[in-house]
């Protein structure tokens, strides 16, 4: 898949510093940009850094998971087609022993995370059946080490991967993931780490042979 301005892709999590790199990088080559965040005020901000490059943007919140399936229906149905959807998502903390109420605490925000995903990527999957088009899917945690272990993120990135892949390349649809060991480190180091991502992400889109894979860097 050769990218251009013809090319949609939708970036989950766009509010994020991740995300926000990732936005600025797609619309700097001239592809149309879907930004999409719970959080308005950071949404509002990767909206803003990427109106400076590029006027191909829409940007999408979503303030609850009933609202995403209405929401990106809404706005994909605007394009021709969007082949690119780029998960990235937070791992939510472990739980402290001796918390009250914390375990309780994890599961709902453990259970929010995994809804979520599901329901993205089961309208990024529809808008492609619609179209008869092809496309790929590239779930991207983000976590603090000091919070969640990496092991987790892996395992979480790895089952979302290899559990959707069959059901997906029925579809012509590629779904890999990217998971970095090095997330909460100097800013200096995020720069490097953001960069190498964003590099495999290229590499995933431009391979299309590359399929069912969890790049760990």
């Amino acid at each position: 898949m050769l990218l251009s301005d013809k090319h949609n892709i939708l970036i989950n999590s766009a509010g994020s510093n991740l995300g926000r790199a990732i936005a600025m990088h797609f619309c700097s080559i001239g592809c149309n940009v879907i930004l999409l965040d719970k959080d308005i005020k950071k949404l509002q901000k990767t909206y803003d850094f990427c109106n400076t490059i590029s006027n191909k943007l829409i940007k999408i919140h979503n303030d609850s998971n009933q609202s995403i399936t209405k929401n990106i229906g809404k706005y994909l149905s605007k394009f021709k087609c969007v082949h690119i959807c780029i998960n990235c998502f937070c791992i939510t903390t472990l739980p402290k022993k001796y918390t009250v109420n914390s375990i309780n605490y994890f599961c709902k925000k453990f259970t929010n995370t995994l809804a979520s995903n599901f329901n993205l990527i089961q309208s990024f999957k529809k808008n492609l059946n619609r179209k008869n088009e092809s496309g790929i899917i590239i779930n991207i945690p983000q976590f603090q080490p000091q919070n969640v272990c990496f092991e987790l993120s892996l395992a979480i990135s790895e089952d979302m991967t290899k559990s959707w892949l069959s059901e997906l390349e029925n579809e012509n649809i590629r779904i890999d993931s990217i998971i970095s060991q090095k997330f909460g480190i100097n800013s200096k180091d995020k720069l490097s780490i953001q960069s190498n991502i964003i590099n495999n992400i290229d590499y995933i889109i431009l391979n299309d042979y590359i399929n069912g894979r969890v790049i760990k860097i």
